[in-house]
């Protein structure tokens, strides 16, 4: 991608969109803000320390870019998301799973360091650009392996706290006019994301994918900085999920979705990969019979080979039939299928499956250990009508399931396509 700056718009290829002085991008929170013991009220306008770390705030996925006049736009990028904190004149880096990761960028939080004297907290995104200016997660894990660290760059979209001021509070639009003050720049080694306004959501999306990018994030202006909540963030992404492709082995019920009219995989570089992948398949499949075929070696085959990947290949594909086949909701309860496993029967079904009960916590924690899933089972308590109660055992997730195998919708992208 393209970025250039002139006359107040930035450059996607041939498209000229306006840009807007603000910046932001998908998840942190630092909790800033004190509580009158006395009456729980909030108390504004003191001076307060920049806490040492806060769950992040995240987005969801959504299938199509949120129209409207309060969201802002910009570019999801490909890093590391990191929260840079400076308190009494040391500055430190956390990642979202509050890791200190200074000592590995100890260059970016030099710079980071002489932007203000005073304490505050930012939230941003550590990338590596390319030669056409598009962050590349594979160059930035280059850049530190070697400790070549000069091209990493530290993108920043929201200012939390500055100068004992807590300012999580105000709407994203003002904590982003603070933001301008303090990263003024839009490049150099700390730079502040370029924001785009609500009429540019929908072509900054199709730029974005033309250009290989991850795709966008939209954010409601109005909304505050809400520790670890989906609310006011969301993320448009330009790549198809990967579910489809298990292993090498592709399913017909998925690839009945993949040939169907209408169908939402509409990326021509994913459809083409998609067919590779096929014309790859088939290719090796005609090699291994072909030998086959000339040594006699059917029956060892057959028995050593084709009935265990036949197996295994089945098993994997009825463990994401049962998690997500025919749920078209937008949120993980509508569209997850989470099963309750306390007994040794259906903890001996998951284990066949390799399947995760209480898969729908998995998804709102993905950095949580399966152990620790079950301790988080009350999440998955619906909170719309439209969302799914966790199931008792495998036997009604997958009366449930059956129910929908006739037409296998998955994903919100879904509702709108014809049946």
């Amino acid at each position: 991608m393209a970025r250039s700056l002139w006359n107040g718009a930035i450059a996607f290829g041939l498209v000229n969109i306006p840009v807007s002085l603000a910046s932001a991008e998908e998840r942190a929170d630092i909790e800033l803000h004190l509580v009158d013991s006395k009456n729980h009220a909030r108390i504004r306008n003191e001076r307060v320390n920049a806490e040492r770390f806060v769950a992040p705030q995240l987005a969801r996925v959504v299938p199509t870019v949120p129209t409207g006049g309060q969201w802002l736009h910009e570019i999801k990028f490909d890093g590391y998301r990191l929260l840079a904190v400076q308190r009494d004149g040391k500055l430190r880096l956390f990642t979202r799973n509050e890791l200190d990761w200074t000592h590995r960028f100890t260059d970016l939080a030099r710079h980071l360091s002489a932007l203000s004297r005073n304490d505050f907290v930012m939230d941003g995104e550590v990338v590596v650009f390319d030669d056409k200016g598009r962050s590349r997660f594979g160059e930035l894990q280059a850049a530190l392996q070697s400790g070549r660290c000069e091209s990493i760059t530290y993108v920043a979209f929201d200012l939390l706290h500055l100068d004992g001021r807590n300012l999580r509070d105000l709407p994203l639009s003002d904590r982003l006019h603070h933001l301008a003050e303090l990263v003024s720049d839009e490049a150099g080694p700390v730079r502040r994301s370029t924001t785009w306004p609500a009429d540019a959501g929908r072509e900054l999306f199709t730029q974005a994918c033309a250009n290989g990018l991850e795709g966008i994030v939209s954010k409601n202006a109005n909304g505050r900085y809400l520790e670890g909540s989906r609310r006011e963030w969301v993320k448009s992404k330009c790549r198809a999920r990967q579910e489809f492709v298990v292993c090498g082995y592709l399913p017909l019920l998925f690839l009945r979705a993949f040939l169907r009219k209408g169908s939402p995989i509409r990326s021509r570089k994913v459809r083409r990969r998609i067919w590779a992948e096929l014309l790859l398949i088939v290719s090796v499949w005609s090699v291994i019979l072909s030998a086959v075929a000339w040594f006699h070696v059917w029956r060892f085959f057959q028995w050593m080979y084709l009935l265990p990947s036949f197996v295994a290949g089945n098993l994997q594909s009825w463990r994401k039939y049962i998690e997500h086949v025919g749920l078209t909701g937008d949120t993980v309860i509508s569209s997850t299928r989470s099963v309750v496993a306390h007994g040794w029967a259906g903890k001996l079904f998951a284990f066949s499956l390799l399947h995760e009960p209480f898969h729908g916590v998995h998804h709102l924690h993905m950095a949580l250990p399966h152990p620790e899933l079950p301790h988080h089972a009350s999440e998955l308590t619906p909170q719309t009508p439209e969302e799914i109660k966790p199931f008792p055992n495998y036997r009604r997730a997958l009366q449930h399931l059956l129910r929908a195998l006739g037409d296998p919708r998955v994903g919100a992208q879904w509702r709108s396509l014809p049946n």
